[in-house]
């Protein structure tokens, strides 16, 4: 993209929305928090199958997180921070959903945000709200904001953040952010409310790691102490319901990520119930495998995400989030277990 944050709108339409960013706010006309099972939509197109469709609808799910595009910085030494992967829109909007714009700002991005911070909040605001007016999203009274900042950047993102929610709060608009569990014991961001992400809780990279999707002694951990409960924020739960499958060579060096599921014989040898190794030297569905590669698959099952869940201190004015819509991988879940993951 050459121009920064170009706008897919008008320019009379642009000039509008940065007018009315600039409002002074004071947050009184939010709508009010109303609990709702969600989940995200995390692609680049929005094409749901019909499958995924009744996803929604058969889990009474009425919220979505819709990721609109990633932040980075494209090249650090000029600080151009610019948007990557936007979301191209295929096919129709379900209705009665309530849409969370959300937007994914890389570490690299976050260390090129200091003094610019207002500046790129401003063009994040505007850019995400002429994407949701161009593409008539309906239902929109949150935008959300995830970022992995360090105790190095913790300053710079927490005054990104401010001016974010300021900007949203001139349109009415709630900010959300997400929250690692390694960063409940950290200071509260400024926001309206945050989303804590149980999941990648484990170390990919580490070969003897039993599963990097939902550790459960990381959890029980993190969780001890009622660190949750003196987070000083109003915080919903997102719950991964998906897999993948960990590629290490046969040093043992992490390779790469791949989400097929099936290792037949005999191109791989199964070793246990998770592990598998490579017997070919090739392209197995989309990814490449070296002789003697190690595949460790991860699942997370519905009784480990039952046992999570447990850990969490839950009340009425909370929603449970799933990561994310993807018939490939809820279908692996019974209705029932969706259900279960969802209740209070």
């Amino acid at each position: 993209m050459k121009q920064f944050f170009k706008s897919i709108l008008p320019l009379g339409v642009l000039l509008v929305g940065m007018l009315s960013a600039c409002q002074p706010f004071d947050g009184k006309n939010l709508l009010p928090y109303e609990p709702k099972n969600g989940i995200y939509y995390w692609r680049t197109t929005f094409c749901p199958t019909e499958e995924e469709r009744s996803f929604v609808r058969n889990h009474d799910i009425g919220r979505i997180y819709l990721h609109m595009y990633d932040v980075d910085a494209c090249d650090y030494e000029a600080k151009r921070i610019e948007p990557i992967a936007t979301l191209q829109f295929q096919d129709s909007l379900m209705s009665g959903v309530e849409y969370v714009p959300t937007v994914y700002i890389t570490q690299d991005a976050i260390r090129a945000l200091d003094g610019r911070e207002a500046e790129i909040a401003e063009k994040i605001v505007t850019r995400t709200l002429n994407m949701v007016d161009w593409h008539e999203i309906p239902n929109v009274q949150e935008m959300q904001i995830d970022g992995d900042w360090q105790t190095s950047t913790r300053d710079s993102y927490f005054l990104f953040c401010k001016e974010l929610r300021k900007r949203l709060h001139a349109h009415g608009l709630r900010l959300s952010a997400t929250i690692r569990i390694s960063q409940l014991r950290e200071k509260v961001p400024p926001v309206d409310r945050g989303v804590l992400m149980i999941y990648n809780t484990g170390s990919v990279r580490n070969e003897t790691t039993e599963n990097s999707i939902l550790d459960v002694e990381t959890c029980k951990a993190y969780f001890g102490h009622r660190s949750i409960q003196k987070y000083d924020l109003p915080m919903d739960y997102a719950l991964p319901t998906f897999g993948w499958a960990a590629v290490y060579n046969e040093h043992g060096h992490f390779q790469n990520l791949s989400y097929t599921m099936d290792y037949p014989a005999p191109q791989f040898e199964r070793l246990d119930s998770t592990h598998y190794r490579s017997c070919l030297f090739g392209i197995h569905k989309g990814v490449h495998f070296g002789h003697g590669d190690i595949i460790r698959v991860e699942i997370t099952s519905a009784a480990m995400l039952e046992e999570v869940k447990a850990l969490l201190p839950m009340d009425e004015q909370q929603s449970i989030i799933l990561y994310h819509l993807d018939n490939n991988q809820t279908s692996r879940y019974t209705h029932e277990e969706i259900d279960s993951v969802f209740a209070h």
